[in-house]
């Protein structure tokens, strides 16, 4: 992998020559003379791979191969990896105290998830335990950001209701804020609406054939608004043309 050398001032308290970054790697599956395409060295889903590691010898180190749980020392923080100075985790590229507090955070939510689910199934083993609160963080981590932190972002009653039915769907009496007059005509209109629209929970579409993971085209994991129709007519001010987008 290529590295971009900064330099630095001599009297710099923390680097002693030159930061030494890691540059993205090119793509080299695409032969594009239009523009450069680049590749990931984890995967880009959205699966908290920054917990639980893109691949086995990863995960197998975090793991305590007990009960489903990940590594915590006794007083409850992430393991020390002597060769780095840093956390074992599934990720620990780019390291600072922010990114280490939520590590630790998620960290011990799998692990109480997995306390909560051995309880109800005792039959289960630490493949299963581990798999399935595997599935319950990365759905917790994917419902704050659309639900609750996205909303922070974007603090508007149109974003509000976009991301809400992202997430659970929307029915035509939401869609038309209650009014059932206006709900009739959307669902005339628009004969998709009779259903309403499913969201992410419960939704019988299996994107890119992946169990729990959003898609990685920006369009389907970012739909904030998905109430627009899919085709606009556009038409210039100036000589009256009709385009559609």
């Amino acid at each position: 992998m290529r590295h971009l050398k900064v330099p630095i001032r001599e009297d710099d308290p923390d680097f002693c020559d030159t930061i030494d970054i890691p540059m993205t790697r090119r793509d080299s599956c695409r032969n594009s003379k239009d523009y450069d395409t680049y590749q990931n060295t984890v995967t880009h889903w959205w699966d908290a791979s920054q917990l639980y590691g893109t691949d086995k010898q990863i995960n197998r180190r975090i793991r305590t191969r007990k009960d489903g749980k990940l590594k915590l020392t006794s007083n409850n923080r992430l393991p020390i990896d002597p060769s780095t100075g840093l956390p074992i985790t599934g990720s620990s590229q780019n390291w600072w105290v922010g990114l280490g507090i939520f590590h630790v955070i998620w960290t011990r939510e799998h692990n109480y998830v997995c306390d909560m689910l051995k309880e109800r199934n005792p039959t289960w083993n630490d493949e299963m335990l581990h798999n399935t609160a595997k599935l319950i963080v990365a759905a917790v981590i994917a419902k704050i950001h659309t639900l609750e932190w996205t909303t922070a972002i974007l603090h508007n009653d149109v974003a509000k209701l976009g991301l809400k039915s992202n997430w659970y769907g929307v029915s035509p009496i939401e869609i038309a804020r209650g009014n059932a007059t206006l709900a009739a005509w959307l669902v005339k209109q628009f004969p998709q609406f009779a259903n309403g629209e499913p969201g992410a929970v419960g939704n019988p579409k299996n994107t890119r054939g992946v169990p729990y993971s959003l898609t990685q085209d920006f369009i389907a994991a970012y739909r904030l608004h998905p109430l627009l129709p899919e085709e606009f007519e556009v038409r210039s001010h100036q000589t009256d043309e009709l385009d559609k987008i």
